[in-house]
């Protein structure tokens, strides 16, 4: 992509430079876990982690000769590195693509999180336009003509749920594009130890392919550049609005224009949506990437290499252009320009006819019984705008319509708000789902490297992500008791294994979307408890809260740090004071805990407090001072 479009920390991302970087990192990690199994000399490691990476030049310049990126790139490296001997032992049983597809998922899970940090901000600046015009008419469209009464602040909601669900695909194909191999040639493990892909990418925050044979499977990156066009599209959907409404006969809205920005060389009264365009334009770049990508993945038996000049240009150009076009239009959003008396003057210029659905209502609750709809709609259906005649009786009809109109809106909104009791037959299993070691899960694996019966890698430590989330139930102990962590075997007996199968699937589906979510916005879920029950149907329900700091461990996704207690906005300062020796409780005696110090409570409160401005982007004074609090 050009450097005109290419916003720095993206192009960061896809730079010659960070490429050449993360090579070296997962060079360096494999031969330290060579060197840990013994498979290599442990002095080779040190000089090659001291080596500093090549530079693009340097790789470049041998490359013209052997023509092989990878060779080229170990060979300058080897150059960096004092003694060269040791590099000998650098790719030790490993094959181009282990290095290529490896790196390649770091790349695409580090543009991931940025495209998703980017509908997040595009989500909020939409989210706070529809609220400022909640109450801003305007004429709705269908076709481009006038249909229904509208608000304006109504079409922008479209927008922002649109995007929300955009970031929502985005953080979910983030799980199949971080998915690395290290399995060598052809990826039959022939000469290197499936025990150091498995140690490596769990280092590196990657799962192994299920399957891989030269290279990993493209569907992945084929669904990641579709996500990616379906968001720029959303963008593009925006922009398209937004053209119309700074049409010279429509003028409801208007990009921003700087002081000294320029319409037209020849003609200087104009002020373009140059912006809007913009985003139009690119978003067909975007879409362009889809179909190049989806053809490499049939390849020749194990590997060819039609899909590698594809993706060198595909994925970059895809992921820059997207990073930019969200950019833009959380730009074009915030400094939108809207004229509310212009929407309003468009919304009457009909002299009423907008308002004919309301007046076929009650035209068809008062013919005869007998007549049929249509005789109620020939009444209400004038070929132009200036038909319409005996304004005064049309205003009355109109008015009573619209009036019962509303009636029926707010009883269907009351039936929607109305709460719903259900009496449920409670599971005796506590649903716990992992996707970081702590707590109780992480005394399991010290003691006996599981957790709930599941063999986890060795070498992880006190806040270590998990290969993926396990479901890690616990029995559901009497009050004033303490759960106690079973495994899948145990549940099976308690309720059935088809039950059990089910509590599995819920819980985890849980905690990935909250996973998710909470990802985007700067928090991790390191794990949560859900209680479920079966109502009278034998429908199995939700029955109690779900991903609060209550029944979930949140961390700052910032702070983030293995082999520590991690910073959290949840319950466990509480934790942490109820087992210290100023609170002088026995966990394992008789006596209830001691009250909380004010200190205590203020300190959980706030990170409560903060666990909700963070996910929900709204500031918690603000749900204080609304409407039934």
């Amino acid at each position: 992509m050009i450097e005109r479009y290419t916003r720095p920390a993206m192009g960061r991302v896809w730079s010659e430079e960070r490429k050449y970087e993360l090579w070296c990192q997962i060079e360096v990690l494999v031969l330290e876990a060579h060197a840990a199994a013994g498979t290599v000399p442990a002095s080779s490691v040190g000089p090659v982690r001291a080596a500093p990476p090549p530079t693009p030049r340097a790789v470049a310049e041998i490359e013209a000769v052997t023509g092989h990126d990878v060779i080229a790139f170990l060979s300058a490296w080897a150059d960096n590195t004092s003694p060269r001997e040791a590099a000998a032992y650098v790719h030790f049983g490993m094959t181009s693509s282990d290095l290529l597809d490896t790196v390649l998922a770091l790349q695409l899970a580090e543009a991931t999180d940025l495209l998703a940090a980017g509908c997040t901000a595009l989500v909020a600046a939409l989210r706070e336009h529809a609220l400022a015009h909640a109450g801003t008419l305007r004429a709705g469209r269908t076709h481009g003509i006038h249909a229904e009464p509208d608000v304006w602040g109504h079409r922008v909601a479209d927008f922002a749920f649109a995007i929300a669900r955009c970031r929502d695909r985005l953080l979910r194909v983030r799980t199949a594009v971080a998915v690395g191999k290290l399995s060598g040639p052809v990826g039959t493990y022939s000469n290197i130890d499936p025990a150091i892909e498995t140690r490596v990418l769990a280092g590196l925050g990657l799962r192994p392919a299920d399957v891989a044979t030269q290279v990993v499977f493209r569907d992945g990156i084929a669904e990641w550049v579709s996500v990616l066009a379906l968001t720029a599209t959303a963008c593009e959907a925006v922009a398209l609005e937004v053209r119309h409404g700074q049409r010279t006969e429509v003028a409801e809205l208007a990009e921003p224009f700087g002081p000294g920005q320029k319409g037209s060389s020849a003609m200087p009264h104009k002020r373009n949506p140059v912006i809007s365009e913009r985003i139009c334009g690119l978003a067909r770049i975007v879409r362009a990437q889809v179909t190049p990508v989806l053809e490499g993945m049939p390849l020749w038996h194990e590997r060819d290499i039609s899909h590698s000049s594809t993706e060198r240009v595909a994925l970059p150009d895809a992921a820059i252009a997207t990073d930019y076009l969200l950019a833009q239009t959380t730009g074009l959003v915030t400094g939108l320009e809207v004229d509310a008396a212009r929407m309003r003057a468009n919304l009457d210029q009909t002299r009423g006819l907008i308002y004919t659905s309301a007046v076929l209502l009650e035209l068809v609750a008062a013919v005869p019984p007998g007549a049929v709809r249509c005789q109620a709609r020939a009444g209400v259906r004038p070929a132009r705008p200036a038909d319409l005649t005996g304004a005064g009786r049309a205003a009355s009809v109109l008015g009573q319509g619209q009036g019962a109109l509303r009636d029926r809106r707010r009883r269907a909104a009351a039936r929607r708000h109305r709460p719903h009791r259900r009496r449920l037959s409670m599971v005796p299993v506590e649903c716990v789902a992992r996707g970081y070691l702590a707590g109780s899960g992480l005394a399991d694996y010290r003691r006996t490297g599981a957790v709930c019966g599941i063999t986890l890698p060795p070498g992880l430590t006190d806040g270590s992500r998990l290969p993926e989330p396990v479901f890690t139930p616990a029995t559901k102990a009497p009050r004033g008791e303490h759960d106690l962590n079973i495994g899948a075997a145990e549940v099976a007996e308690r309720v059935g294994a088809g039950l059990a199968a089910e509590l599995e699937r819920i819980t985890l589906a849980v905690y990935r979307r909250g996973a998710e979510l909470a990802a985007a916005r700067g928090i991790i879920v390191a794990d949560t408890k859900i209680e479920l029950g079966l109502d009278a149907s034998g429908a199995l329900l939700l029955a109690d809260e779900v991903l609060t700091p209550d029944s979930s461990r949140f961390w700052p996704a910032d702070q983030w740090a293995p082999g520590r207690s991690q910073p959290s906005f949840d319950k466990q300062y509480v934790r942490d004071w109820l087992t210290s020796a100023e609170s002088g409780w026995d966990r394992q005696g008789s006596r209830p805990p001691p009250p909380l110090p004010a200190d205590v409570v203020d300190r959980t409160r706030r990170s409560y407090v903060t666990a909700y401005e963070r996910l929900t982007g709204l500031r918690w004074e603000k749900r204080l001072a609304g409407p039934g609090t």
